[in-house]
Parts: structure tokens; sequence; C-alpha cells
């Protein structure tokens, strides 16, 4: 039997998609991937997270952007939609449209069962080729966990995780304030979290 023809689609042909439904597609050197719904938790994490780094930068020239906002990675052919996106100065955005940003400084992504892999692999690899971008930040929606990973440089990045009891901070941006990790928990029902993996129960005995 013969194989079915893999379709490249145009970036054109890729917004007049997106602009047709309301499902969120990553677009990836002419291939598109439905981007999964999130889970309530996922989603009360996100709000959480909004609320704590708008406050503190209220009177900094910098703004966080939520998922809706897309974000282009012109080395890697790719459009995708972090969970959350700060941007410092002037927003730099895809030649014609309002709705694709080009020069976030520090990006957010929530972790769940099925984009965790990702998020930590292939998808950091995609971000580490925007210039501007100085820190990656993962959000546990599973434990109160924060992981945090800076650029120093080269192509190297240093990490460091936090946990419920421990604050972080944002160290490319012109302020010094502190994040405390229980924060981006408040009001969590973990009755509604996904269930830790079994592989991962595994590594955990």
């Amino acid at each position: 039997m013969a194989l079915a023809e893999t379709v490249y689609l145009t970036p054109e042909e890729y917004f007049s998609i997106e602009s047709n439904t309301i499902t969120k597609y990553e677009y990836h050197k002419g291939q598109i991937y439905a981007m999964a719904g999130a889970s309530i938790v996922h989603n009360e994490i996100v709000s959480n997270l909004l609320f704590a780094i708008n406050k503190i930068l209220s009177k900094e020239p910098c703004k966080i952007y939520p998922s809706d906002l897309r974000l282009r990675i012109e080395k890697e052919d790719l459009y995708t939609y972090p969970d959350a996106m700060i941007v410092c100065g002037k927003p730099e955005m895809l030649l014609n449209r309002n709705d694709t940003i080009l020069n976030p400084k520090i990006i957010f992504e929530v972790l769940s069962n099925s984009t965790e892999s990702y998020d930590r692999s292939k998808k950091f690899s995609l971000y580490r080729n925007i210039p501007s971008l100085k820190e990656y930040v993962l959000i546990s929606s599973r434990s109160i966990k924060v992981e945090k990973f800076k650029s120093v440089g080269n192509g190297e990045w240093l990490f460091k995780d936090f946990n419920e009891f421990e604050s972080f901070q944002l160290e490319f941006l012109d302020f010094k304030n502190l994040i405390p990790v229980n924060e981006l928990y408040s009001k969590i029902d973990w009755s509604l979290a996904e269930p830790i993996p079994e592989i991962e129960k595994i590594h955990m005995v």
C-alpha cells in the first residue's frame, strides 16, 4: 500500500486554518499540530502566574502576555503558543500581524502529562534559538515546584529548581522582586490535578 503524501502548508495557509477554528495549532516547517486543551489546574496556575507577575511589572517597561499570543521563531520556522511570555520594551511583531510576537525575554510553560517531555526537551531546544530569550521557566501542575533555566552565554544555560518554601527571581529584568513559589499555587484543588504517571511513581519509590 502506498504511503500517503505529506502535505506541507505555507504560513499563510496555517493562518487561514487558525482563523476559521477555535483550535490552536503549532506550526513547524510546514506541518501543523493541534495543541491539547489545558486542565483546570493548569489554567489556575497560569492565572496565578499572570497575577503575580503583573503585580511586580506595574511600574516596569515590561509586559506579560498569556497563551493567546502566538510566538514566531524564524530560525526554526516555528509558530507556537507558550503559556506566558514576558516582553521588555517595544514588542517586535511579525510583519503585518498583531497576534504574533518575535522577542520574548522570558517564557513560561506549565507542565502537563501530555506536554512535559516536549516542553523539557525539543521545545526548549527550539526556544533557545530566540535571540532575545534569557530565561525559561517550567511550572509543575502535579506538585509545587518551579524549574528555571537562565542563559549564561555561549549557548549555555544554568538550571535551578525551587520548592514550595522558596522564592525565585527573574534575573534579567531590571528589578529584583522575589516570587514565592506558593503564590503560583494559590487556591489550587489538588484533587483535580492530573495523576502522576506510573513511570514517575516507580522512580519515586
